[in-house]
Order: structure tokens, then C-alpha cells, then sequence
């Protein structure tokens, strides 16, 4: 066999095993676009649309002032107003009857709080499913919005339906074409918060003034947990809190969602506004976190409220700076100068006693100070309550020496007709502790 034939047959051979593999990969690429087209269905029907939690606050506030509405209605036994609102459906199941007989009322509408908003979002229609509490035990309320046409409605379900709503698979074509008949009284318009962040921190703090006077076991839980057992570790504590400043606190819930027509006239309301000025939030800051947002809000003695909101409407709360320290606060104050540290831990002084936390301002105190001047707590308070301002203005006009380790400071405080002067001895520490003793002069 001469070269030339072996060099035909090596050709032809290669050729053989190039078309062999080329059929192979031809196969294989089949088989991967079949399994592919398998994987894309699974994932499809996995992720067939839920019920997921509400993060539009805007949405969250508007679904929870219907159902407020709702209530309202309710407690006046308007049933013209029930009607409009109610879920046609939901009417047909109650034959026609006595609306009042069959829908469940309530003692104390009052006491109505929302503590978690689910929903499902189309284009044209939204449905929400929310669970809240009234009369201190749970109730199920399921809400639809008809966004083209601003009408909503209402259907009372109970906790097993709630449960299988936020949990279940949903056909979403069976929400998308869904609409809501207008009537005389169910149409409603978004609440402007748009750009707000102001508005929504004063929203969080009214409603959870509002929580503390309605049903304070609710706000108790509330609390952060940290901060709860550390200020306040029983209930009874805190239920001390409620009651010791209730005035203060039905003063500070009407200042912010009062208005002129529930007063008499013009003048009554100014003169209110006026005469409690100090109660009303004078300032407010907001922190973004990975996790949550953080609303702080300051009224003009100094009581702070902060929130620390995961969802709308789903927070953590906490009623001073000084307990457990805010992250960016307990930041501000490391970046601060000696001086600095010392005019503010002043105020925080200040804060306690204004916010009649004795306890939390008699652990301030430097130890030899106390055996000498209150050996214990009662003592400490007998002389705050008796030589100091119950509501203490601090004026802006620290002055502050450093005499070896220890940092005096001297301030005028004064109420509304005297003054006083408050001298302090502080050492500060590490971690924003400190030490301190104090003279009225």
C-alpha cells in the first residue's frame, strides 16, 4: 500500500469520528434545552404569586384609616355607610338580615390597632388581608382596592382565612380582572405622604401615643426588647408610666391630629396650641439601616420617641436616648470633644428628671454622693420633686471646666415664672458612661 492510499484512509477516518462527535453534541445540547425548558416550568410554578407584607406606607396608612372608617360606621350602626362598604359578597351571605345582628360588634371601638398588613398587587386591583386587634383580642379583616376606579370594600374573615391568605399559592388571573362597584360611600383617595418622611415619623409617634392610652399590654409589647427590660422589666412599670404622665399624653395626641373643628372656634384651638406648645414634636431625624428605618422624634422637653420600623406599621419602640443608645447617636457621641460629652450627658440629666425616670438619673449619681446626700432612692426623689422645676427649660449657656479628672458645669434651668441655677461634678468613663453629683443653687 503506497502513501498516498494510507493518507486517504487516515483523512477518512478523522472525517468518521469529527461527524460522530458532531452527532454526539448535537444530542446533548438537545437533551440540556429539554432539561432547561423542565427547570424554567418548575421555577415558574414555584413562584406562582403570595401574599407578601406591605412596605408601601402610604398604601399601609390608606387601607388602615378604611378600616377605621369601617369601624366608625360600626359604632354608630350607620348602615347605610355599612352597606356601601361591605363586600357584596360577604352582604349576600347575611341574607338580607339585620346587618347589626349579624356582623360582630365592639365595646371599645377606641382600642382598634393594626398589627400586620399582608397584600396581593395587580395592575387595576389590590387585596389586603390584616390582622389587628380590638377590645384586646384579634380580629381578621380582608380589604380590597379597585385602583382604576378608588373604590374599596371590606370583608371580615377569620384567623384560619387569614392564615391560609398569606401562606397559600395564588392564581394571580383570578385577581387580575377584578373590580369593585361603585356605591354611595366607598371611594377613597391614597393619603399623601409622598416624599414625607416628616409626616410618616409623626404618624408613628401619634399612633403610638394613641396605643399607650388605648391598650397599653399592646405597647408594652411594643417595646424594644432590649430597652424594655432594661427600662421598664415588668408591665406594671410601665402601666406606672402611662398613668403618671396620661394628661401629658392626651395633650400630645390631640396637638397632633387635632384641628380647628374640634374646638368651639378659632381662638380656643390657638390658645391650646399655645398654652402647650412644649408637647408638640419640635424636631425629628430619620436613619436608614439594612434592616429597618429608624424615626426619631423630639418634643420640646426634650421626650424623645424612637421607632425602629422593619414594616410599616411593624416596629420596635423607644422612649428615651439614654437607656440603650441609638447607633448613630452613640456614633455622634464618640466623634464628640470632653466639653462636648459633658453638655450633653447634662441634658440627658435633664431628660430624666423631666421625663420623671428617677431611677434611670439616681444610677447616675457618683456613690459617695448618694451614701452622703440619698441614701436611697426615695430620698433622691422627695428632693428633685421638692427643689426642682416639674418641667425644667435648660438654656443653652453651659459653663464647663476641667478641674483634674472632674468636669464642672454650670447652667441656669427655670420653669415658666422662676429660675434657678443647677451646678454638676462629672467624670466621664468609657463606653458613654459617666459619674456625676449636683447642687441647686
Amino acid at each position: 500500500m503506497n502513501n498516498k492510499k494510507i493518507n486517504i484512509m487516515i483523512i477518512s477516518l478523522i472525517c468518521i469520528i469529527i461527524l460522530i462527535l458532531l452527532v454526539l453534541l448535537s444530542l446533548n445540547n438537545k437533551n440540556s434545552k429539554i432539561e432547561g425548558t423542565n427547570n424554567i416550568q418548575t421555577s415558574d410554578e414555584e413562584n406562582i404569586p403570595i401574599f407578601k407584607r406591605t412596605t408601601d406606607t402610604k398604601i399601609y396608612y390608606t387601607v388602615d384609616e378604611r378600616i377605621k372608617a369601617y369601624l366608625t360606621a360600626l359604632k354608630n350602626q350607620n348602615s347605610d355607610v355599612i352597606n356601601s362598604y361591605l363586600n357584596e359578597e360577604y352582604v349576600t351571605l347575611l341574607n338580607n338580615d339585620n346587618i347589626f345582628e349579624k356582623i360582630e360588634l365592639y365595646d371599645n371601638y377606641n382600642s382598634y390597632i393594626t398589627l400586620e398588613m399582608y397584600e396581593l398587587n395587580t395592575n387595576q386591583y389590590a387585596e389586603y388581608v390584616v390582622k389587628s386587634k380590638i377590645d384586646g383580642k384579634l380580629i381578621f379583616l380582608k380589604v380590597g382596592l379597585d385602583k382604576l376606579n378608588k373604590t374599596f370594600d371590606i370583608y371580615p374573615i377569620n384567623e384560619t382565612e387569614y392564615e391560609n391568605k398569606i401562606s397559600e399559592q395564588i392564581k394571580i388571573e383570578e385577581y387580575e380582572n377584578k373590580t369593585i362597584k361603585g356605591k354611595k360611600h366607598n371611594f377613597f383617595n391614597y393619603i399623601d405622604l409622598d416624599s414625607s418622611e416628616e409626616l410618616i415619623a409623626r404618624l408613628y409617634y401619634a399612633e403610638y401615643i394613641r396605643m399607650m392610652l388605648v391598650d397599653s399590654q399592646e405597647a408594652y409589647n411594643f417595646l424594644d426588647t432590649e430597652y424594655k427590660n432594661a427600662r421598664f422589666d415588668t408591665y406594671e412599670k410601665f402601666k406606672d408610666f402611662i398613668n403618671n404622665n396620661k394628661e401629658k399624653l392626651q395633650i400630645a395626641y390631640r396637638l397632633e391630629t387635632s384641628d380647628t373643628t374640634d374646638f368651639e372656634n378659632y381662638n380656643e384651638f390657638y390658645n391650646f396650641k399655645q398654652k402647650n406648645d412644649k408637647l408638640t414634636i419640635k424636631s425629628y431625624s430619620v436613619e436608614k439601616y439594612d434592616e429597618y428605618t429608624q424615626y426619631i422624634c423630639a418634643d420640646g422637653y426634650d421626650h424623645y420617641y424612637i421607632f425602629n420600623v422593619k414594616y410599616p406599621g411593624e416596629y420596635t419602640a423607644f422612649l428615651d436616648t439614654y437607656t440603650v443608645k441609638p447607633l448613630k447617636l452613640a456614633e455622634k457621641y464618640n466623634n464628640m470633644s470632653d466639653k462636648e460629652k459633658v453638655a450633653t450627658n447634662c441634658n440627658l440629666f435633664i431628660q430624666m428628671i423631666n421625663s420623671e425616670d428617677y431611677e434611670s438619673a439616681y444610677k447616675l449619681l457618683d456613690d459617695t454622693f448618694k451614701q452622703e446626700k440619698f441614701n436611697n432612692i426615695e430620698t433622691f426623689k422627695k428632693y428633685v420633686t421638692e427643689n426642682l422645676y416639674e418641667h425644667i427649660n435648660v438654656y443653652n449657656s453651659y459653663e464647663i471646666d476641667k478641674i483634674n479628672n472632674y468636669y464642672t458645669c454650670e447652667f441656669p434651668i427655670s420653669d415658666e415664672n422662676s429660675g434657678k441655677q443647677l451646678n454638676i461634678v462629672m467624670q466621664l468613663k468609657d463606653n458613654m458612661d459617666f459619674v456625676m453629683s449636683f447642687n441647686i443653687e
